[in-house]
């Protein structure tokens, strides 16, 4: 059963002092004092400007102007189970390194296995999730590491095939929510989640990879360099391709391709080469020696693009050299300091800024362009020089972030009001000491006036390091120049925006909180108040309700005994009389009438239909008892659905009663009327009579005898209040 497993690989991090560049030297060379018999191996010079250097003492180092910082992969105190972990991430130098244009910057260590780390993280490793080598593969000799522009990793092996890892370098494959490294049930490492597949491209057995190299122009075709030649790689069809595979031997180290598109490489036999890929021809350019033969070798191992017009050149059996492509000649480099290590060149970079660096005999050197007037050619750009932030600590010099570890705390640093006593490290894009480098500085927010610092000294920190004590809650913008040698201070700045925050009790949000709670438990205590009176008014008003629906439930479950009185009595006069049939249909009418109220006498709501077949037989029977004197119709929207309206019980009949007994009856005939229409929004319903009016009504009602009294025009009248309808 796979264990998922969180692992994190950690820098341990230490600074170095460097021993003293000669006096009459151009160059800086990299001993550290504390451990002399350090080596270095491999150079990459990071997209944001970091100069990282593997080391034989440590993982690699971190270089940042006058300053060397070491770091070492290692693990956490956890025991993650996972055998061999420890030796994976031990051994130096690392072998191989590479920058993926998410800057996320791989590593291949001593035990060819790879790890990575985040160029914008907090300084953690980590190990990515895809297994090299392959799973069912022999361990693999690593030489090489290199992105295309797609973020696939390629990697060179000495085992006759290059392997491509998919889009390995992006943020989004690199998401830890995307993977989960683990170990297997035999305590290897697995990738529980999110593997990547790892694709094998063979060359010819036993051919080493040394490199890799993309066109600008066709973007599918990866040239790749090798023990036995130069090839192409078309990424879409998988082809794989021999342009130049001369009958002797040819490694080549290192691959350009410049505008022109002529492909230029540097091999270990024949020094620099060129393929013209218009004419499919190759030029080979060995540099001069004293003593040559049929098999003297002109190895190059590495050289990188100068100027348009120069390359770099990293001579294997020699000292750096300047390489012109019109002249195709060499121009060696010398120097006092030059006796310090082997003259055996094995790997030459050079930043945008004209500082290059290189190893020689396994020492580091740097210098920049324009320290020697030999070194500037016709078309290099005149360098600008740019100040930078390379660190900050507290006041007992700990840590609180450089280019590697938080990096982003370098622009915007936000510090508490316990914690706002900080010292700030400084340095440039000019990495030599030929000239001399001077720092101002200042402090908007606090300081008004540029601040000079004295020339930078190795030996004296109040040269580049920037000292705050004790700074005041606020916002405060920090502005760094740059001089170097006689020039101007530098319109390029460095900026870091510092924030310190007051506490908790002196913040705006503080007394907005107060200020909100405060009316927080005023609003609660009103709200309680009115939610109090609310409730005793709700009472009071539920009483009301509840007598008035009683009222109403009495009023449904009994017509005005007078009405019953005088039914009962017409059918009385009419079974005198011997109309039995007219008795007959007057008794039918009655008892439906009297069985409707019944039946609904328990209700609150019936529909709408029933309210009006209710209202018909009460209109009938009213106009049987009145001799027919009483003319009634009942005009019903057809399109009305009167089964799905429901109405409170009797609503409509005591309008109809008020009609007939106030307005008709007094008259001594008349027409009632009664409509029914709406739409989807509301019902309609209208009770239209030709008595005597309401005006005549209520002056005749003080001298009209009180026939009945009814009470359900109010009752309606109120439940309609109350919200029923």
């Amino acid at each position: 059963m796979f264990k998922p497993v969180s692992i994190i690989l950690l820098f341990f991090f230490a600074e170095f002092s460097l021993s003293g560049q000669k006096r009459d030297s151009l160059f800086k060379h990299y001993i550290l004092k504390e451990v002399p018999q350090n080596k270095y191996g491999e150079i990459l010079i990071a997209k944001d400007g970091k100069v990282l250097v593997s080391a034989s003492e440590f993982s690699f180092i971190l270089v940042t102007g006058g300053n060397v910082s070491a770091f070492t992969f290692g693990l956490d105190k956890q025991d993650y189970g996972i055998k061999n972990l420890k030796s994976i991430f031990t051994g130096a130098p690392l072998k191989a390194m590479a920058e993926s244009s998410d800057n996320n910057i791989f590593f291949s260590t001593a035990e060819n296995q790879i790890t990575f780390l985040k160029n914008s993280d907090s300084g953690h490793c980590d190990i990515p999730p895809f297994y090299f080598p392959p799973k069912g593969e022999t361990k693999k000799e690593i030489t090489s590491l290199w992105f295309d522009k797609g973020n696939s990793l390629y990697i060179g092996t000495t085992d006759g095939a290059f392997y491509i890892v998919p889009q390995a370098g992006t943020n989004a494959t690199l998401n830890t929510g995307k993977y989960l490294i683990g170990r297997a049930p035999d305590s290897s490492m697995a990738v529980l989640k999110g593997e990547l597949a790892v694709k094998k491209n063979p060359v010819q057995k036993e051919t080493a990879i040394y490199c890799f190299a993309e066109s600008g122009i066709n973007k599918n075709t990866v040239w790749i360099g090798t023990g036995l030649g130069l090839l192409t790689y078309n990424k879409i069809s998988g082809l794989i391709t021999n342009v130049l595979t001369p009958k002797e031997k040819l490694s080549i180290t290192h691959i350009e391709i410049l505008g022109n598109g002529d492909i230029w490489f540097s091999t270990l036999e024949k020094g620099m080469c060129v393929y013209h890929q218009v004419s499919s021809t190759a030029e080979f350019f060995p540099y001069p020696k004293k003593k040559t033969g049929g098999q003297t070798m002109f190895p190059v191992q590495d050289f990188c693009i100068k100027s348009t017009a120069d390359f770099f050149v990293a001579v294997k059996d020699s000292t750096p050299a300047i390489f012109n492509i019109n002249t195709k000649s060499y121009q060696f480099l010398s120097d006092t300091s030059f006796v310090l290590s082997k003259n055996s060149t094995t790997i030459i970079r050079v930043d945008t800024s004209g500082n290059f660096y290189f190893i020689k005999g396994g020492l580091l050197y740097s210098a920049n362009v324009a320290d020697n007037p030999l070194w500037i050619g016709s078309d290099t750009l005149k360098t600008k020089y740019t100040p930078f932030i390379y660190g900050v600590t507290d006041f007992n010099h700990r840590e609180i972030t450089n280019l590697v570890t938080n990096p982003e705390l370098l622009k915007k640093l936000e510090l508490s009001y316990k914690e706002n006593s900080i010292i700030i490290y400084l340095t440039s894009n000019y990495y030599s000491a030929n000239k001399p480098i001077q720092f101002e500085w200042t402090l908007e927010g606090d300081i008004k006036d540029w601040v000079v610092m004295p020339p930078f000294n190795a030996d004296n920190d109040s040269s580049n390091t920037i000292e705050l004590p004790q700074i005041k809650p606020g916002k405060y913008n920090l502005r760094v120049r740059v001089k170097v040698g006689n020039g101007e201070w530098s319109k390029e700045e460095a900026a870091m925006e510092i924030i310190v925050n007051p506490p908790y009790w002196k913040t705006w949000w503080f007394w907005l909180l107060t200020l909100f709670v405060a009316g927080a438990l005023a609003t609660y205590f009103l709200w309680w108040r009115i939610k109090i009176i609310k409730k005793r008014e709700k009472e009071k008003f539920g009483y009301e309700k509840q007598i008035l629906e009683l009222e109403a439930k009495a009023l449904r479950a009994q017509m005005n005994p007078h009405f019953i009185f005088n039914c009962l009595n017409s059918i009385k006069a009419l079974t005198l009389n011997s109309e039995t049939q007219k008795a007959t249909e007057y008794l039918t009418t009655f008892s439906k009438l009297i069985r409707t109220l019944f039946q609904n006498s328990d209700k609150r709501l019936i529909s709408l239909y029933d309210e009006i077949a209710t209202c018909q037989l009460y209109v009938q029977l009213e106009a049987m008892r009145l001799n027919d004197n009483l003319h009634y119709s009942f005009d019903i929207d057809p399109n009305l659905d009167l089964k799905s309206v429901m109405v409170p019980a009797l609503i409509i009949q005591p309008f109809i009663e008020n009609a007939i007994w106030h307005g008709i009856v007094p008259k001594g005939e008349g027409n009632i009327n009664i409509t029914v229409k709406g739409d989807d929004e509301k019902v309609i319903c209208e009770v239209d009579d030709d008595g005597i009016g309401r005006e005549m009504s209520r002056h005749n009602k003080p001298f009209t005898p009180v026939i009945h009294e009814s009470k359900g025009v109010h009752l309606s009248q109120e439940r309609l209040n109350l919200g029923n309808l």
